[in-house]
């Protein structure tokens, strides 16, 4: 529901820069220009009023630090039309109704992945199946399982080159890694947990900053990197030439591993995809985390949340609401969300321009000490002449005022007034000053000169001899009062 506007621009707060604000336990302490010291702040009611010189054009919203990962401040603009000189319309509306009788962190570093390859201590000098047997061993992959159990049980000389193998196990613990393994932190989806565990704990610019110089050299390149290797051994995989991995007298062992690598290469080339995704999404959160600071301030701890352009012709409603963000890494894909239906209120501000004299249109009702003359005849030695006028008082009127009210943001504003009112026939002029209040909110006290028209003679005077009264009636025309009165009364301001 729109203000009315004369009591909300003196009941306004001037800002000239930003309005900067606290959030304390969901209700939101605000502070204007000045040190944003929490101290200075004071609680902020359902809406918050403020207007900004006409020699500024811009005013920030700004808040304490808030991790845009974890929460974020949403602020959506609407407008409604600036009313102040609205009543300039009404006053001549009025004026023009009784004319007619006259004629709107960081994070800890990660390891770089290097995937593996099993190491063998010098002197071993294992055969080529035993090493193959070594490797194939520590393999994870659920669709090796069976085959590395039969593989593991066979007892001829049945490989001749463990490089398969090899391959093989790199790409197994790039993309399947045992909970027993000692390098389990540099395992891809303990990365992406380790980073968005140490993204949601930044807690300050300072950290946030810190957070994202470490993306890309600690997080999103040793990730490509990662991703980059094992591309190229599935892509080794798929081409291999089995011939001179195996002997010619194990064909079956043979063609079995070859069956069961082409249905591991389409399960990682799966996993594979997603953490493309994944790689694509940090970025974009990186672009996100990049652009966020533009508006951030790190000496003051404090983001910048919307820039509101001032309109003289409007008022910008902005609506303050606090979204709460989920950002996890679930089924190999980084999930952000955000629920817009469950957004919680903080408040709204309203900014409009700022106006030293403030035009408003009034109504009231005023004493005054209006008289009117009504003459007559008399009976002199016979004849007939004009008698002296007898004054008929009229001491209410009602009148509707334009105010012109001098803007100084406090309890008692003094004003102007001009204004139009009934009269006993033709309407009256109302001009003088009073005292606009802030509390009670539309109210007004006035006092002025008030002038109107009445009959007076024109060419006849007091005790001329007359025909008859028609005479005297015809004599009789309207002129304005060159002697105002005076009236005092209330006003009540729309």
């Amino acid at each position: 529901m729109a203000q009315d506007p004369t009591d909300e621009l003196l009941g306004s707060k001037v800002v000239r820069n930003y309005v900067h604000f606290t959030l304390s336990d969901k209700k939101l302490l605000y502070q204007l220009d000045g040190n944003k010291d929490k101290k200075t702040h004071k609680q902020m009611n359902e809406t918050l009023s403020v207007t900004v010189p006409l020699n500024e054009n811009q005013v920030a919203l700004s808040f304490d630090f808030l991790n845009p990962f974890v929460q974020k401040i949403i602020v959506s603009e609407s407008t409604e039309p600036d009313g102040t000189y609205a009543s300039l319309n009404k006053f001549f509306e009025s004026i023009a109704g009784l004319g007619s009788q006259l004629s709107a962190a960081g994070a800890a570093a990660v390891k770089k992945d290097e995937s593996g390859t099993v190491d063998f201590q010098e002197g071993d000098k294992p055969t080529a199946t035993s090493k193959a047997k070594t490797i194939v061993a520590k393999l994870n992959a659920p669709s090796l399982v069976s085959w590395k159990y039969n593989f593991l049980e066979k007892k001829e000389q049945c490989v001749l080159k463990e490089k398969l193998f090899e391959i093989l196990f790199a790409t197994d613990t790039s993309f399947y890694r045992a909970a027993e393994d000692d390098d389990i932190k540099d395992f891809f989806p303990n990365q992406i947990s380790t980073l968005l565990s140490g993204l949601s704990k930044t807690a300050s610019v300072k950290e946030f900053v810190a957070f994202s110089a470490l993306m890309n050299s600690q997080y999103i390149t040793p990730l490509e990197k990662s991703v980059s290797r094992s591309e190229d051994n599935i892509k080794s995989l798929a081409k291999w030439d089995y011939t001179d991995t195996f002997d010619k007298d194990c064909d079956n062992l043979k063609n079995h591993t070859k069956s069961v690598i082409d249905n591991f290469i389409t399960d990682v080339n799966i996993l594979q995809g997603k953490r493309k995704e994944v790689i694509a999404k940090l970025k974009e959160l990186k672009a996100a985390m990049d652009k966020f600071l533009t508006q951030c301030d790190s000496d003051d701890n404090t983001m910048i949340v919307a820039r509101v352009n001032v309109d003289v012709e409007q008022v910008k409603i902005q609506t303050i609401k606090l979204r709460s963000i989920a950002l996890k890494f679930e089924d190999n894909l980084i999930s952000h969300t955000e629920d817009a239906s469950k957004d919680e209120l903080l408040g709204k501000v309203r900014v409009r321009s700022y106006h030293l004299i403030i035009p408003e249109f009034a109504v009231g009702g005023f004493y005054t000490d209006l008289s009117y003359p009504k003459y007559g005849t008399k009976t002199v030695d016979g004849k007939t002449a004009v008698s002296a006028p007898v004054y008929d008082k009229y001491a209410i009127v009602a009148a509707a005022h334009l105010n012109l009210i001098l803007n100084l943001h406090s309890l008692i504003n003094p004003m102007l007034q001009l204004g139009v009112g009934t009269a006993k026939e033709l309407p009256s002029f109302l001009a003088g000053g009073g005292i606009r209040f802030s509390k009670p909110k539309h109210m007004s006290i006035s006092g002025g000169f008030l002038w109107t028209w009445r009959k007076e003679l024109d060419k006849l005077k007091v005790d001329d001899v007359i025909e008859n009264t028609a005479v005297l009636d015809n004599d009789l025309k309207y002129r304005l009062t060159t002697k105002p009165a005076f009236y005092i009364g209330i006003n009540y301001g729309f």
